[in-house]
């Protein structure tokens, strides 16, 4: 019989608990954040940084001195300010990213609380999505999906507290949502309201509401204009400033986008067929939760697991009607699955707790047992696996192949206890153990596992004395990685070949030898020095992901 004493005690100590909570999300989101390399998606939004902070373009904002309208400016604004305080320091700009994920959990919190009207249930909830793997990532990364998804989030829960409320309006929650929703389209467009707000409204149209008791469903529609034109004016001011300032390239910007989302990218329907897999280690248990018949039975209040997990369903069908589809998109997904799974375990809590089993519960049972023990064979597996691949080939030191072994069984044996007490209690907090400690212990061995010996960035030279005064360029023919502007730490500005002797005193940047990328007729009018070759891939050669036009050349020309 489950430790129930325990377990309670746990969940309903709030100080404690809150302490435990606090360092557990400062382990999931900012320890060793510098660890993992810059993507093109950091890259571009420190670069547009920079030049918010060095070429004083705020609102009109711009990426390698061009302009760049395609993303509202309000993360980038955040980046701006980390670069005044500490330039170039990437693990502070990822810090930020973890803020917006630790007031996602928050929000995440609260939002759980309302629907589920157990506190219980929206901490173990709370406890998986901060175990998904995406939402780790994405707290990890310099980027705006966190912030857009946080603030939409934010504004769905302030709605709902709203909505629940039968006795009086709740004008500051309403004007909350607004605002809050504002902020989201100010982060990332309107791909929140999208891909998590609507789902949410056709989710909770059909399972969320409750009666509105005394007032009448008209009391909702001016509040809700009200927060509609709050959240109008907090997330357009930006676009029709930007309108009236350059409405041409505005245009221009749109037409892109909106082509995008139809040319770039094109996936068929079923591509995220597999969307239970964003979730990482609860991929199974995902599956799991999809058994309706199981769990609306067992279920003293069906309703809010019935909600979150067609809110789920919701985003997985709207994201697939568009053509452009990437895993990444996936990530407010993975809000109602944490809902979902998260009730799910909950009720098999309840289920497994007593000791008198009758049929339904050996049905549960056997459910948990094979998420279980699955888990449990992974979490086994990987120091061995790592072992015979890291260790025995001397990438990883014996020690730390120890401590691994260590950490991993430690997880292992608390899976191991939740089998054994039939508690999924302890198979959640295996789960968390293993998090935490890869996040601590093992997060900086991945930079050196996949290291590129033969890594060369232009950083190296960027600070040169020599160097300081003198503009880049880069030919436009060789479309250069946004990645190699954001390591030179300035523009590289693209030219044509006949720009070139316009522009001298300068250094090239070239995917090429100058003898193979310029004209005769303008090399015999220039003289060329060569300040570098390098190699900005992360990955060894041998790597599939390696990519050639990570190679490039420096050449002072004059």
């Amino acid at each position: 019989m489950p430790n129930t004493g325990l377990t309670n005690k746990i969940l309903n100590g709030r100080w404690s608990f809150a302490i435990i909570t606090i360092l557990f999300l400062i382990a999931t989101f900012w320890a060793n954040n510098d660890v993992l390399f810059v993507d093109i998606m950091e890259s571009r939004n420190i670069i547009t940084a920079r030049e918010m902070v060095y070429d004083g373009n705020w609102v009109m904002t711009t990426m390698n001195g061009e302009p760049r309208l395609e993303k509202p400016p309000l993360p980038t604004w955040i980046a701006a300010l980390s670069e005044m305080t500490s330039p170039g320091d990437i693990a502070l700009q990822r810090a930020w990213a973890g803020v917006a994920a630790m007031l996602l959990v928050v929000f995440f919190h609260k939002l759980g609380k309302v629907l589920f009207g157990d506190r219980r249930v929206a901490v173990v909830a709370s406890l998986v999505l901060c175990t998904s793997y995406s939402v780790v990532l994405m707290g990890r990364t310099a980027s705006w999906d966190i912030w857009c998804h946080c603030f939409m989030l934010g504004a769905i829960w302030q709605m709902v507290v709203a909505l629940r409320d039968t006795n009086t309006t709740r004008w500051g929650s309403w004007i909350m949502a607004g605002v809050l929703t504002g902020l989201s389209v100010m982060s990332k467009g309107p791909v929140s309201l999208f891909a998590l707000f609507l789902p949410f409204l056709i989710a909770y149209g059909i399972f969320g509401r409750e009666k509105r008791g005394k007032l009448k469903s008209r009391s909702i529609v001016a509040p809700a204009v009200v927060m509609t034109i709050i959240a109008l004016v907090v997330g357009g001011w930006w676009y029709l400033y930007v309108y009236l300032e350059n409405a041409t390239q505005t245009a221009a910007v749109v037409a892109k986008e909106s082509g995008s989302w139809v040319n770039r990218n094109v996936r068929p329907w079923y591509y995220y067929s597999t969307f239970f897999a964003e979730t990482g280690v609860w991929a199974l248990m995902t599956l799991t939760a999809l058994l309706v018949p199981v769990w609306s039975k067992r279920m003293a209040r069906p309703r809010p697991y019935l909600f979150s997990l067609a809110w789920m369903i919701a985003i997985v069908v709207i994201l697939s009607l568009m053509p452009e589809k990437k895993n990444r998109y996936l990530l407010p997904m993975l809000i109602p699955a944490a809902y979902t799974v998260g009730a799910v375990l909950w009720q098999m809590y309840e289920s497994l707790k007593n000791q008198a089993w009758g049929e339904k519960d050996k049905l549960v049972g056997r459910l948990f047992n094979v998420n279980a023990w699955l888990l449990l064979l992974v979490i086994v597996a990987v120091p061995i696996v790592c072992t015979v691949m890291f260790v025995a080939k001397g990438k990883v030191s014996v020690l730390m192949g120890v401590m691994m072994a260590v950490c991993f069984w430690s997880a292992a044996a608390l899976v191991w206890s939740a089998i054994r007490k039939r508690n999924p209690m302890f198979l959640l907090g295996g789960v968390t153990t293993l998090f935490v400690s890869v996040e601590i212990l093992f997060f900086p061995l991945l930079g050196s596992l996949f290291k590129n010996p033969d890594y060369h960035s232009i950083s190296e030279i960027r600070d040169k004395a020599e160097l300081r005064n003198v503009p880049f360029y880069s030919l436009r023919s060789d479309s250069l990685r946004i990645e190699i502007v954001y390591e030179a730490g300035r523009k590289i500005r693209p030219i044509e070949e006949k720009e070139l002797l316009g522009k001298v005193p300068c250094v090239l940047v070239t995917l090429k030898s100058v003898d193979e990328a310029l004209p005769e007729s303008v090399r015999k009018k220039v003289k060329c020095k060569e300040v570098g070759s390098f190699d900005s891939n992360r990955q060894p050669k041998s790597d599939r992901h390696y990519q050639d036009g990570l190679l490039y050349r420096a050449t002072m020309v004059e």
